[in-house]
C-alpha cells in the first residue's frame, strides 16, 4: 500500500521505495528509506507533508505514490486505541528489521 492510502497522523515504516536508481536516490536523500518511520502531517492539494525522523517534507503526491507502507503485526489494524507510539522500542526495532528483510527480496 502506498503511502497516500494512509490515514493523516499513523505512523507506518517504509517498506518499499519504487522508480529507478535516479528516483530511488533522491527519496533516500530525503531520509525516506526502507524501515524508517513516517507519518502523514496533512494533504495540501497535490502535495502531502510527511514526518520522515524529526524533518517535515513536502512530497508531490508523483513521488509519494512511489513510497509503499506498512505497519507492524503489532500495530493499528484497524484498533484506533492501540497507537504505535505506545509500542516498546524492541517490539518496534523488531518490525523494521522485518521490514528491510522483505524487502531486500
Amino acid at each position: 500500500m502506498t503511502i497516500l492510502s494512509q490515514p493523516i497522523g499513523k505512523k507506518r515504516i517504509v517498506s518499499k521505495v519504487d522508480g529507478n536508481d535516479s528516483i530511488k536516490l533522491k527519496i533516500q536523500d530525503m531520509g525516506i528509506v526502507v524501515g524508517n518511520d513516517i507519518v502523514i502531517l496533512s494533504y495540501i492539494g497535490d502535495s502531502i507533508i510527511v514526518l520522515v525522523k524529526e524533518s517535515k517534507i513536502a512530497l508531490s503526491k508523483e513521488v509519494a505514490s512511489r513510497i509503499s507502507v506498512d505497519y507492524c503485526d503489532f500495530h493499528e489494524k484497524g484498533d484506533e486505541d492501540n497507537e504505535y507510539s505506545r509500542q516498546s522500542n524492541s517490539q518496534h526495532k523488531r518490525c523494521r528489521k522485518e521490514n528491510r528483510r522483505r524487502a531486500s527480496h
